[in-house]
């Protein structure tokens, strides 16, 4: 029987703790590919030769928070060279209200994704990843050129 897992949360919901849980009671391995790629990147070690060694070249991110670790992942494994995909309906912002002024959750959360889309990942909700993983569909790349044109288009 094979058994493949994904679990989607915020930060402290619990995801390490069942996928431990999980990979015990199945003798399946855990892996969180956002933990993995930033210990291995501040590391330096060869992160590289264990993804291709098990024939990974694309990275599904999810998690919290949008601007924070989500950002970060995205921006190193694209730049170590892997595609990314961001699940932006498993993913999550805060608001904030400093001396530089108040961003709302929601604004935080699409502008990040809009910028991610624009060069750094793919950024679709989790039904469009099933379908992509499934090969229903291919996931929708951009650049920032063509981001930046239809925006002055728009305006």
């Amino acid at each position: 029987m094979s058994l493949n897992v994904l679990l989607l949360g915020p930060q402290g919901a619990g995801k390490g703790t069942q996928a431990k849980r999980i990979s015990a009671e199945y003798g399946i391995p855990q892996i969180a590919s956002g933990e993995i790629l930033r210990a291995e990147m501040a590391a330096g070690t060869d992160l590289g030769r264990w993804l291709v060694g098990r024939g990974i070249d694309t990275l599904a991110v999810a998690g919290y928070m949008t601007h924070n670790c989500v950002d970060s992942t995205v921006r190193h494994a694209l730049h170590a060279g892997y595609r990314v995909e961001v699940l932006a309906d498993a993913i999550g912002a805060v608001s904030y209200a400093n001396a530089a002024g108040r961003a709302d959750a929601r604004s935080i959360h699409e502008a990040f994704t809009v910028v991610m889309q624009s060069r750094f990942a793919a950024v679709m909700p989790v039904d469009d990843w099933v379908d992509a993983v499934a090969g229903r569909r291919e996931p929708v790349r951009d650049s920032i050129y063509a981001s930046v044109r239809r925006a002055r288009e728009a305006a």
